[in-house]
């Protein structure tokens, strides 16, 4: 019987800090592995619709409005466009009437807006087929338990499994080409079973992937506020927070796609700041 497990990993290794200095790790120690390490994803073509509501020159401004519109319950975030300008987003649709309604929404608010055509390249998780042959199904699982005994006694394995219908199903197997189960299929027939191939599709979860921009960690909560209260006069919107490993660690921004977060990073990097760029999922 074949099986497949999905296998979730997730790491976080944190570098070890000296008292309050503010020591970056490698960047590699503080990515996080993710699901797609373990799933078999495939590249697709994606055409999605972009609602924008504004672009600045300056990272700040873009940081004001894009908490104007959040703090009115409208959803922005911010966007490094090729021109060097920061955009405000405020939505990401796959359907057009779908930005069109958010559009007319900001419009009300009295918030000009245009709407985008993106073609992106996306991962999607592939389609996993199986192919069980099933010989049985009943309502108490110790007759369900004795007719796999049964079939063990004839030479064929078997295996009992609630069903989301309440019933008890007996399989002799679990394919993932189609011919193998017809074949199973033939032989148990020939043995006077009744017998049903039937087609199960499953889908890998998928997590909302994120990054963070991390400029600092320090084991004092004062040091992270002085280091982030410098990098907000620098004109970078930095906080401070109390992380699991017991450090404080200053961020800069969070984004969902990596190139943004890379872009603050290097605008960091060339202000004379360290940052790292921290994948995780939720």
């Amino acid at each position: 019987m074949k099986k497949r497990k999905n296998m979730i990993l997730a790491v976080m290794m944190m570098a070890c800090l000296a008292m309050g200095s503010n020591v970056m790790a490698a960047e590699e120690n503080l990515m996080a592995l993710h699901p797609r390490a373990q799933m078999q994803y495939e590249e697709q073509q994606k055409t999605v619709y972009v609602v924008q509501a504004g672009t600045f020159a300056v990272y700040q401004n873009a940081v004001n409005f894009a908490d104007e519109l959040n703090n009115m319950g409208l959803y922005a975030e911010i966007e490094y466009a090729s021109n060097g300008r920061y955009n405000v987003i405020s939505g990401t649709y796959e359907n057009y009437s779908d930005a069109e309604q958010k559009g007319n929404l900001l419009y009300s608010l009295g918030y000009d807006n245009w709407i985008r055509e993106v073609t992106k390249t996306v991962l999607v998780p592939v389609k996993y087929t199986e192919y069980r042959v099933q010989v049985g199904a009943f309502d108490n699982k110790v007759n369900a338990d004795n007719y796999v005994k049964q079939l063990m006694t004839q030479g064929f394995g078997g295996y009992s499994e609630l069903d989301d219908d309440g019933l008890y199903k007996v399989y002799c197997g679990t394919y993932e080409e189609k011919e193998d189960a017809e074949y199973l299929k033939q032989i148990l027939e020939w043995n006077g079973y009744e017998v049903y191939i039937r087609e199960y599709t499953f889908y890998p979860e998928v997590l909302q992937t994120y990054f963070v921009v991390q400029a600092g960690a320090f084991k004092s909560n004062e040091n992270a506020q002085n280091y982030a209260a410098e990098l907000n006069r620098a004109g970078f919107n930095a906080y401070s927070t109390l992380a699991e490993s017991g450090y404080y660690t200053v961020f800069c921004g969070t984004f969902k796609v990596k190139e943004n977060a890379d872009n603050l990073k290097a605008s960091l990097n060339n202000a004379g700041y360290d940052a790292i760029v921290i994948e995780y999922q939720m």
